[in-house]
């Protein structure tokens, strides 16, 4: 592209139109395959083509576009009268157009300069033909664009939409010039849109271009099902922003002609525009607010509300009365209207002129269905300014609400309730730090001040306890849920957390102010002693995902390390349950020793940790691991094998044989009749201690297989100068996970391996040691031999 653009510099150059003229039309013959002369003023030049692939003919239309002249584009060559935009440069655009290339959003990109360079050189292109533009010409252009409209390529869309709208301006240029007062091409244009079905997307992007030519009346005379086809768009992901941009550009055009047609004494007020707009949207705009579809609801508060408020300020009103709030799906499109005429406007919306709107708020807020309870939450929580002080109001009806919404089955509902939340949040935070920065500049406003600093810190305290109190043993698994996410949305936002790994809400770099001034008070204590127990007793809950979200809390919030007590309890705890044969209390224990090991590791950062460095370099613990890894393999398939030597036999038992197996280790173990009665007749009791030790087997086995692929993974990225795990180990490794695959009959337990043993493969195939990379593909050779 930059050597087309240059060769086209160098002819711009030239002073003499004729010969500059004559040097562009030498420079299309780039596009023949025998050699041929470039002739520029007195410089020539035998050229050939080094190859056919359409990017130098395309590198040279985008530099002549760019360089050249207006004059130098329209000017006729020699006796033919042709000049070189449309019969020099058009021809080849197309033609690039046509073909299946690599490169359409470059050809398409010219082909969009090309089209502006039309409309520049309009009057002298009328000088030179006096005449309109050819019929065929403006067929071709439309098929251009139009086979554009739906490219899946990114930027393509966009691209061909506003060349559509640069050739709709031609049009209309071209017939106000010579006349042409039918314009039938919009006519023709409309027919071909409203024939295609509603889920072509290249429907919408020419309607958009063709609308203020025409006016929105001439559009739904010809289309009258323009109406439905958008609230079948809304209904659909991918046609939703299509389709309301096409309403919003409907709206401008409508508000524009009630303008225009208007008298200069008698201009339309914003109610009777309202009222304009009442008659042609306002029965699509309510049918979308209500539908039962959470999509359409979504995408028409998300994008019709928006335009519509925008554009008519006075159908806020409107909408309003249309609404039956005894129906819930009214109700929910009453909290997305009041929403979007907040983010509009940006004033509240609780003030003494509306005192029905507070008591329909607590109607949504109470309503069973959750969908209602979330848009008026989010309502409730929102404001376009994120310092704007939440008002009494406000605090008070979060307070009666929350703890009424703790204890929902969706997932949905909760993650939706915590953004809420955290939105009320951020705001509070702001307000009260923008209220301590005016304490110290505007005394006169300090009892103001520090009424939205004593709120806003009275609240956040207020929701941090009301956490800690549902955090009970007791409590559901939805309600504990509800609090986490909420507690990590408390903490995320008013606490002096940096999290390196996140680009955006990360707390004010001078939160500490008011963190401060809180705590002198006796509020926000977050981290002590009770309230970091709190959260280590939902470490041993009976779901993983409980104690995960406590965990990460622990880790990401709390100070680095433990008091010595607790840690030394917690420590005891651990060991204790990871003994426990019951899977579930094991991998408490290992959720324990991990969060006391990423502490310790935390407290390293900032407190000495005496022999830690030289146990590291003289200490080969990844080996000991592998060692330690293949033995607890061997033990345990040992115990499926019963009194096989699995080392030996590579028969994996049946399930019988483990049943046998597993039954003979429990009569060993002390147990009496070994699963028997005296009678001979099976113990149905024991049934238990047989099902711990087949699950301990199994799941112990799988997780070996996954801790044993990311151990290799791990060691083997680092850069040292030492092997840390040689090639003995790596190959005992090797033997691990094949003594595991084949040899136990668990498919749970083989596809668990199976993710720890892909890791390792790759991180052995990616070694520059090809011994290492070798170790794969000889596994696989011995594992054909089974």
């Amino acid at each position: 592209m930059l050597a087309g653009t240059a060769v086209a510099m160098l002819i711009s150059t030239v002073t003499d139109e004729q010969r500059a003229s004559s040097a562009a039309w030498s420079l299309l013959q780039i596009s023949k395959a025998e050699p041929w002369r470039l002739t520029i003023g007195d410089l020539r030049v035998d050229c050939h083509s080094r190859c056919q692939d359409g990017v130098d003919i395309l590198a040279v239309c985008r530099g002549l576009l760019t360089c050249c002249t207006n004059k130098a584009l329209v000017r006729s060559h020699g006796n033919h009268k042709m000049c070189l935009l449309l019969d020099g440069l058009f021809p080849l655009i197309s033609r690039l157009c046509g073909e299946k290339l690599d490169y359409h959003y470059y050809i398409f990109q010219v082909f969009s300069i090309w089209m502006k360079r039309l409309k520049e050189c309009l009057g002298e292109l009328w000088e030179v033909t006096s005449a309109p533009l050819n019929a065929d010409l403006r067929v071709d252009l439309v098929e251009i664009i139009w086979s554009r409209a739906e490219s899946p390529l990114d930027g393509i869309a966009e691209v061909a939409r506003n060349a559509f709208s640069v050739f709709m301006e031609i049009y209309e240029k071209d017939c106000l010039h010579f006349g042409n007062t039918e314009k039938g091409l919009y006519v023709e244009l409309l027919n071909r849109i409203s024939k295609l079905p509603w889920e072509s997307k290249a429907k919408y992007l020419p309607l958009v271009a063709i609308l203020p030519h025409t006016g929105t009346h001439k559009v739904l005379e010809l289309y009258p099902t323009l109406p439905s086809h958008i609230l079948k768009c809304l209904s659909t992901n991918h046609l939703s922003p299509s389709a309301s941009d096409v309403y919003r550009c409907l709206l401008q055009q409508q508000r524009q002609e009630l303008i225009v047609c208007a008298t200069s004494e008698a201009l339309p007020s914003e109610q009777d525009m309202a009222n304009h707009w009442a008659q042609r949207w306002l029965t699509l705009v309510l049918e979308a607010l209500t539908s039962e579809s959470p999509l359409l609801q979504t995408n028409a508060s998300t994008h019709l509300l928006p335009s519509t408020l925008r554009t008519f300020p006075a159908a806020f009103d409107t909408l309003l009365s249309a609404l039956d709030l005894e129906a819930p799906s009214h109700l929910h499109a009453w909290a997305c209207v009041m929403s979007a005429q907040r983010a509009s406007s940006g004033h509240s919306l609780w003030g003494a002129e509306r005192p029905h709107t507070f008591r329909t708020l607590h109607l949504a807020l109470s309503c069973l269905d959750e969908s209602v309870r979330l848009a008026a939450l989010n309502l409730l929580c929102s404001s376009p300014k994120t310092r704007e002080a939440p008002s009494e109001m406000e605090y008070s009806a979060l307070r009666d609400v929350i703890p009424f919404n703790l204890n929902s089955e969706s997932s949905p509902f909760r993650q939706h309730l915590q953004a809420a939340i955290r939105k009320f949040l951020v705001r509070v935070r702001d307000s009260c730090m923008g209220s301590i920065k005016d304490l110290r500049c505007k005394q006169r406003l300090k009892k103001e001040k520090m009424a939205v600093l004593e709120q806003g810190v009275d609240f956040v305290d207020w929701l941090f306890h009301l956490s800690l109190v549902h955090l009970t043993p007791n409590s559901s698994y939805q309600r504990k849920k509800t609090i986490l996410l909420l507690l990590s949305a408390l903490l995320e936002t008013c606490t002096d957390t940096w999290s390196p790994d996140r680009k955006k809400g990360q707390p004010p770099a001078n939160i500490s102010t008011l963190i401060n001034w809180a705590e002198e008070r006796g509020k926000w204590d977050f981290f002590s002693k009770s309230k970091t127990l709190v959260l280590i007793g939902c470490l041993e809950d009976s779901t993983n995902e409980i104690g995960e979200l406590s965990a990460e809390l622990l880790l990401r919030f709390f100070p680095p390390s433990f008091p010595d007590d607790v840690a030394a309890v917690l420590f005891n705890r651990a060991d204790t349950l990871l003994q426990s044969p019951r899977v579930q209390q094991a991998q408490m224990g290992a959720l324990m020793i991990k969060v006391l090991l990423q502490k310790y590791d935390k407290a390293a950062h900032h407190t000495f940790v005496p022999g830690v460095l030289l146990k590291a370099t003289t200490r080969n613990f990844s080996g000991r691991i592998v060692c330690l890894l293949e033995k607890l393999t061997l033990l345990l398939l040992g115990v499926l094998y019963g009194d096989q030597d699995n080392e030996v036999k590579d028969v994996p038992p049946s399930f019988c044989d483990m049943g046998n197996a597993i039954s003979s280790l429990i009569g060993r173990g002390g147990i009496d009749g070994a699963g028997f009665e005296e009678d001979g007749e099976v113990n149905v009791l024991l049934s238990e201690e047989h099902s711990l030790v087949l699950t301990c087997c199994w799941v112990s086995l799988k997780e070996i297989g996954i801790f044993l692929g990311s151990l290799v993974e791990r060691v083997l990225s680092l850069r040292c100068e030492e092997q840390i795990l040689t090639l003995e180990d790596l190959m005992r490794s090797s033997k691990v996970f094949k003594d595991i695959i084949l040899k136990c009959r668990h498919w749970g337990a083989v596809e668990g391996c199976c993710i720890g043993f892909t890791r390792f493969c790759r991180a052995l195939l990616s070694s520059s040691d090809s011994e290492i990379r070798e170790i794969p593909s000889l596994l696989l050779q011995q594992s054909k031999k089974f």
